[in-house]
């Protein structure tokens, strides 16, 4: 196969990773999401089953439920769904009917349980026994509707009436809510009067992948962009492209674009890849990622007390917010900021930034870590003193 060079400048332009057309591992996570079709099935009950993935920015939950869309097309109706159409019951419905009448024109038995789906939403009372009847006696088992709500971190009391109809008594057919957001998603939930008391298995913390994965992912990069070079040649292009990436999603597609950079100069030739220069593109980018992040934030105004607080996370692993606060507090006394006029925030501003921006996350023990191993590297470099000239 020939190289493949507007291959190689698509994926180059492709930019940041809402998208992997190369996607590889995370069968634990598409695993996770299998599950709740079971949890339908073993419940027989209307109310919906609920998965939620999280994890810092970057990290891939995006990509994953595009491909999630990809490979269940046949069977699942996808609903995107804002928090605005979660403000009542009416909302939710009409936005569910809406997508599903208009997939419903299309043909096929996912689009006629579509048309069952929107049909019903317009014409009877979600949640009755009519519906609940029908949908026991005509639809069939293995179709779904899927409603997914992104950045799920944000939602609050508004979005009650919405959550709350489905945690309990559901649309009265079978229903799965995909929610995505940063780490602290579940806790902001559980926050929300009546769905306090989430299922064991309904949430899932999306870290790193493993430095296997990376290689698969940048394998099928490669034999698109139809690079050509011998075995030795390809595994070095595919090992230093994981390395590089160091399990980060993000930081993955950056190595990878990088790559695919010096294959355009050498017209897809994998020994005549300069690998020094693909390690430097891809760190000044993952650089300019972090420093984009941190920015017109509280944890960029001093970055000294950003990197020591995030060093003694590692350390300490709080397990709390409040004793996360505690640590904020600590190093910033130490550091004598607390007496410092122009150190204009608290310890509860650090913390919240800190989640938020995702720096740090909820590690599946459930303490706070840092999201992104080599976001110590950039903290060290950016809080260490200018050298003397």
């Amino acid at each position: 196969m020939a190289f493949d060079s507007d291959q190689a400048r698509r994926f180059i332009d492709l930019g940041d990773r809402d998208f992997a057309p190369f996607f590889a591992g995370r069968a634990a996570e598409i695993r996770h999401f299998e599950s709740s079709f079971n949890t339908l099935a073993w419940k027989e009950k209307t109310s919906a089953a609920f998965r939620i993935f999280q994890g810092a920015p970057g990290c891939g939950k995006t990509s994953l439920v595009r491909h999630l869309r990809r490979l269940y097309a046949d069977d699942v109706l996808f609903v995107d769904i804002g928090d605005e159409d979660l403000v009542s019951k009416e909302a939710l419905t009409r936005r569910i009917r809406e997508k599903a009448l208009s997939f419903g024109s299309l043909k096929g038995g996912l689009a006629a349980f579509a048309q069952m789906v929107g049909t019903y939403l317009r014409v009877t009372r979600p949640g009755s026994d009519e519906v609940r009847n029908f949908f026991a006696d005509h639809a069939t088992r293995d179709k779904k509707v899927v409603l997914f709500m992104d950045e799920a971190q944000v939602f609050g009391e508004d979005q009650q009436p919405g959550l709350v109809l489905l945690h309990t008594t559901g649309l009265g057919f079978p229903t799965v809510a995909l929610l995505a957001g940063l780490s602290h998603t579940a806790g902001r939930l559980r926050a929300i009067g009546g769905i306090s008391r989430l299922a064991d298995n309904a949430i899932i913390n999306m870290g790193a992948m493993s430095e296997s994965e990376c290689i698969d992912s940048t394998d099928l990069l490669m034999a698109a962009c139809g690079a050509a070079g011998d075995s030795m040649a390809a595994e070095q292009a595919r090992r230093t492209v994981a390395r590089i990436s160091r399990g980060w999603p993000q930081h993955l597609n950056g190595a990878q674009r990088a790559l695919c950079r010096e294959l355009l100069r050498t017209d897809g030739v994998l020994a005549k890849v300069d690998f020094d220069v693909v390690r430097s593109e891809s760190d000044r980018a993952r650089h300019d990622y972090y420093s984009v992040r941190l920015s017109d934030t509280v944890l960029d105004i001093v970055p000294a007390a950003t990197a020591r607080i995030v060093f003694k996370v590692t350390e300490t692993r709080p397990d709390r917010m409040y004793e996360l606060e505690g640590v904020c507090e600590e190093v910033i006394a130490d550091m004598g900021l607390d007496k410092d006029t122009r150190f204009r925030t608290n310890a509860e501003q650090i913390a919240k930034a800190l989640v938020e921006r995702g720096v740090l996350a909820i590690a599946d023990g459930g303490s706070y870590d840092v999201a992104i191993p080599s976001i110590l590297d950039y903290l060290n470099e950016v809080s260490r003193p200018p050298s003397a000239s």
